[in-house]
């Protein structure tokens, strides 16, 4: 008994090196790590492995702490796939100028442009985006890239993100094309600076893409997401007073269009377009704007999980 407590010991401070007690050792096994020795019978410090780290989810799903290098990572890939499709570059770039300048001459003068070119240029981006947003997340899942993102160290909240960091520059590009085709080639008359129309531009985009993003995590394949844009965004374009005045609607409808998402998107442009900096019609509905915005990226981190352990 004596000669083994004495190796024990010796073992001990060999290398200088103290062992970790019986109670350490145990509670490092029960947390899933593993004991190191190398070839002298020295026992190395006790690690928790990296990948049962990686894998302690939070509430979202990911892990627990937030990663900025992460985010920028899915963001570069989000992009990269957004515009390696010519057919999603022409539509968030090209196509809101194109509809701009065809609307624009369907009207005899500028002045009778104004009011719906300024809703225009909120609410065909935002309308874009959302079409672009609306198959994002239902692609990935069903390519498999979703699944692979999230066994990876990101966290749902990361990939929730890195979309948002994906709209806000997409949306800054397509605002300052739609904005400069708005003015030169429309010849649109603001009573706000066209700086201010183009950073609402971006938020509608961006609203937009939050819309669509929601619709695309709840569903199955492509054309269901498909589906939703008859069945969703049509009705509130069609009522939202882009192609039919507000005043001469009857009064049921515009009792509707007061509770729809898109409203605000209008709302917001208009106020733009008749005070200077809109005033606080222009601060309510952009507010309501982020907010909607905020909510929906909420639900589809909520929604958006592992299919497989």
């Amino acid at each position: 008994m004596d000669a083994g407590r004495g190796d024990h010991r010796a073992l001990a401070v060999r290398g200088r090196r103290r062992l970790r007690t019986p109670s350490a050792l145990v509670g490092h096994v029960r947390a899933g790590a593993q004991p190191e020795r190398d070839g002298r019978h020295r026992v190395r410090p006790f690690r928790r492995d990296r990948r049962h780290r990686a894998q302690a989810p939070d509430r979202l799903g990911g892990t627990a702490v937030f990663s900025v290098r992460i985010t920028l990572a899915i963001t570069r890939r989000i992009l990269r796939e957004v515009f390696r499709d010519t057919r999603a570059s022409i539509f968030l770039l090209v196509a809101p100028g194109v509809l701009i300048v065809l609307v624009r001459n369907l009207f005899e003068s500028a002045a009778d442009f104004a009011p719906t070119g300024a809703m225009m240029l909120g609410a065909f981006p935002a309308l874009s985006m959302y079409m672009v947003g609306s198959t994002l997340v239902v692609r990935e899942r069903n390519r498999g890239t979703l699944e692979a993102i999230l066994a990876t160290p990101a966290s749902r909240l990361d990939f929730v993100l890195a979309y948002l960091c994906a709209a806000v520059a997409a949306s800054l590009v397509q605002a300052v094309s739609t904005v400069a085709v708005g003015y030169t080639l429309g010849g649109l008359e603001t009573a706000s600076p066209p700086w201010l129309l183009g950073a609402m531009a971006a938020l509608c985009a961006i609203f937009g893409m939050s819309l669509g993003l929601i619709c695309s995590a709840i569903c199955q394949n492509e054309g269901q997401a498909s589906q939703l844009v008859p069945g969703i965004m049509v009705p509130q374009l069609l009522i939202c007073g882009v192609f039919w005045p507000l005043p001469v609607m009857a009064d049921w409808l515009r009792a509707i269009e007061r509770f729809m998402p898109f409203s605000t998107v209008t709302r917001a442009m208009t106020a733009a377009r008749e005070h200077s900096y809109g005033g606080s019609e222009l601060v309510v509905n952009s507010v309501a704007m982020a907010v909607l915005t905020a909510a929906a990226l909420l639900g589809v981190a909520a929604i958006i999980r592992r299919r497989t352990a």
